[in-house]
Formats: structure tokens, C-alpha cells, sequence
């Protein structure tokens, strides 16, 4: 994954050295490309079913506190959103998609996993 972003990295210091009449359509052509690159490296896509695996620790001084019923572990939500910071893949997640306002939350990708997924059969 680092050599992704070291490409990312790579690209940015290209697009700001870039002459001002050049065609800035290819180098946001070339960001959206290794942005997709990317993403491809994470464990779970938008639309993807997930339940919670891992205690998130909400503390009573969190804004999660009242929501803490839906962020316990075995929790089951779906992916609206990926998203990449500070080296790791973190997801927003509607924990209640049935309802019209449905509450997203983002959490990080090792406190995931696939819903149903059983870690003693499936390895």
C-alpha cells in the first residue's frame, strides 16, 4: 500500500510543477486513476454488508455515547463511503439503512469485518 501513496505522492509534486496553459483535465485524469488504484487495495467497497468486530471504545464524553447501542460488536451496517487517512482505510457506515435518516458513522477498516464472516471458519 505505501507505494501507492508514494505514487500519489509522486503525482502531486508533478501536477505542481506543472506549467499553468498545461492540460489540467490528464492530471486530474491521473489522480482519479491512482486514487482508484488505491481503493482496490481495501478490504470492503461501497454497498458492502459489514458488522462491527472490534469494541470501538466510546467513552461517555464521545458524540457516539447515545449511539452506542448500534456500534457494539456484531452491529451490522453498509458502506456509503470509502475514504484513505493517515495510512489506513476507514469507511462511513449507515448502521440503520432501512430508515429515512439513516445514521452514518466512520470507522476504521480494522474494527470490520464482512457480515456473517466466522474468523474459526473461514480463516
Amino acid at each position: 500500500m505505501s507505494e501507492h501513496i508514494e505514487d500519489i505522492k509522486t503525482m502531486k509534486e508533478w501536477i505542481d510543477s506543472m506549467p499553468p496553459d498545461h492540460n489540467l483535465n490528464y492530471a486530474i485524469e491521473r489522480v482519479e486513476y491512482f486514487r482508484n488504484e488505491l481503493f482496490k487495495l481495501a478490504q470492503f467497497s461501497v454497498g458492502d454488508e459489514i458488522e462491527i468486530c472490534k469494541d470501538l471504545n466510546i467513552s461517555e464524553d464521545s458524540g457516539w455515547y447515545c449511539y452506542r447501542d448500534r456500534l457494539e460488536i456484531g452491529c451490522c451496517g453498509i458502506i456509503a463511503e470509502q475514504d484513505h487517512y493517515n495510512g489506513k482505510f476507514r469507511y462511513a457506515i449507515l448502521m440503520d439503512p432501512q430508515k429515512e435518516n439513516a445514521s452514518a458513522f466512520t470507522i476504521q477498516e480494522e474494527f470490520l469485518k464482512p457480515k456473517g464472516w466466522d474468523q474459526d471458519k473461514n480463516g
